[in-house]
């Protein structure tokens, strides 16, 4: 495995080029929408910002066996008996783990947005990516790698926001060589430092985002 260099923009550091939109998607499949990238990359905040200026996008329900953060509502938690009583009932759209808990997101809840014509929308691991296209066949996958600018910016916010715990660490850093090694062509959203960051990065978003639907008939606008 590579040394990761702390300073160099990241982009500069990887294996592939990321692309801007993909030209195969097919009218007709169910559509979802999957952020990938490591803690304190800026997802959680690009995901709310998204769903609340765009109404056909949502996010399904999810649970875990980890109790739940304070100020945080996107997930219900479980116990690991409740847990796989739903996995013994195929209730999962996907399942894993996270830090040492069970996840999962409930494929009632997705089926039931489907139905609403809303795409879901995921915070989701890149290792499973793969095993979430291989189940799921008749759904057609929209991904955004989310990254800092550099290495050393990334640790600077994991130190800031306290979540600099070994485990937490470890498992961003290997997050951060899948998406530099990955050979899948999907979108790549850097987000630097500072105060117009965050929404330079919602706006490249939303623009792939419609330039998927537009290709697809399904650009009926919701955009607020």
């Amino acid at each position: 495995m590579e040394k990761i260099n702390r300073t160099k923009p990241l982009l500069e550091q990887m294996k592939w080029q990321p692309t801007q939109k993909k030209e195969y998607l097919e009218p007709k499949r169910k559509k979802c929408i999957l952020f990938a990238g490591p803690s304190c990359a800026g997802k959680t905040t690009l995901i709310t910002q998204l769903l609340s200026a765009d109404t056909r996008l949502a996010i399904p329900h999810q649970v875990t066996t980890r109790a739940q953060r304070a100020g945080y509502t996107d997930k219900s938690t479980v116990s690991t008996a409740e847990f796989a009583q739903l996995e013994a009932g195929n209730d999962f759209f996907h399942k894993g783990t996270s830090y040492g808990n069970l996840c999962g997101t409930l494929k009632s809840s997705v089926e039931n947005l489907v139905r609403s014509e809303k795409i879901p929308v995921l915070d989701f691991p890149l290792a499973l990516i793969p095993e979430l296209k291989a189940a799921n066949p008749d759904f057609e996958f929209i991904v955004f790698y989310i990254l800092p600018k550099t290495l050393q910016e990334w640790y600077q916010r994991m130190v800031a926001t306290e979540r600099n715990s070994f485990t937490r660490l470890k498992a961003s850093l290997s997050e951060f060589h899948q998406i530099l090694a990955h050979d899948q062509q999907d979108t790549m959203i850097i987000i630097e430092n500072g105060d117009n960051a965050q929404n330079t990065a919602l706006q490249k978003i939303q623009q792939v985002i419609e330039s998927y639907l537009a290709d697809t008939g399904d650009n009926a606008s919701s955009v607020e």
